[in-house]
């Protein structure tokens, strides 16, 4: 068990001015099975924004700013306690967990490795021993590297460069459980001692689930903070809007998280 101080920035410079910006932000922790969220500090330079709830779960944070702008900032503080030896038992979206997606469907690419690793798990126990195979396979066969993929990679085409980040990692590996009829779910959030936002994969095995990192092939930890869940990267968007403008905009993004584990925490109402 860890309590930490997670500081998520984002700050979105426009090169044209835009007006009626909307926006969605999914990076709220919220308390659940293996996380319990102590409290949030919300600043936001928009005219109204609120809370809500997905089809999934996920807390995410909503609003607009009407006024002409070339800025956006985004600050959240939020301070959690995390415990993953606490388990999520909740099996009630796991049909929607076995279907593959647009972005985690097993094509040309990713057939023949599917099959090494439908064969190679062919002899083991359970849904948890198949996902620790698929994972190390999977960490052997990919590099990890920046700039090659983009957000809108499927899984099928970033395995056929043999390269990706961690988002492609996760798609990869859930492709390759679901085409196995194995439930397995997108879980994007932070982790300690990375300034940038993560993401990783759950599979459901002996009534629970159970969290695996294949960018870094090894079991999830107490190091480790959830934002969202979802089929793939698209239900798990920290960052979604749409804006007006005159002209053609090119926009800049600067994401900062800062992840400080404290050795006591302090319980506070949340605020806005």
């Amino acid at each position: 068990m860890k309590t930490f101080q997670l500081e998520y920035t984002l700050k979105i410079t426009l090169d044209h001015e835009i007006h009626h910006h909307y926006f969605s932000f999914r990076c709220l922790p919220k308390t659940e099975a293996c996380q319990e969220l102590i409290f949030t500090k919300i600043r936001l330079n928009a005219d109204y924004f609120s809370y809500s709830q997905d089809c999934f779960g996920n807390h995410f944070l909503y609003g607009y700013k009407e006024e002409p702008s070339h800025m956006l900032n985004v600050y959240v503080k939020s301070q959690i306690r995390t415990d993953y030896c606490s388990y999520d038992f909740n099996n009630h979206l796991n049909s929607v967990f076995c279907w593959p997606t647009e972005k985690t469907a097993v094509r040309e690419n990713l057939y023949l490795f599917y099959e090494e690793c439908a064969s190679a798990c062919i002899s083991l126990p359970n849904n948890y021993e198949k996902a620790l195979r698929i994972m190390k396979l999977l960490y052997r066969r990919m590099k990890y590297e920046k700039g090659v993929t983009t957000i809108r990679t499927a899984a099928d085409d970033a395995f056929g460069l043999h390269c990706g980040v961690c988002q492609d990692y996760a798609q990869i590996m859930i492709a390759i459980l679901r085409s196995m009829r194995i439930p397995a779910r997108y879980v994007a959030g932070a982790v300690k001692n990375l300034n940038l936002t993560h993401a990783w994969v759950e599979v459901f095995s002996e009534d629970r689930w159970y969290g695996l990192d294949p960018t870094n092939d090894i079991l999830v930890n107490d190091d480790y903070i959830i934002f969202s869940r979802g089929r793939d990267y698209r239900d798990c968007l920290v960052n979604k809007g749409i804006f007006y403008s005159s002209v053609p905009v090119q926009q800049k993004q600067d994401v900062l998280v800062q992840i400080q584990e404290m050795k006591n925490s302090i319980r506070m109402p949340a605020e806005r």
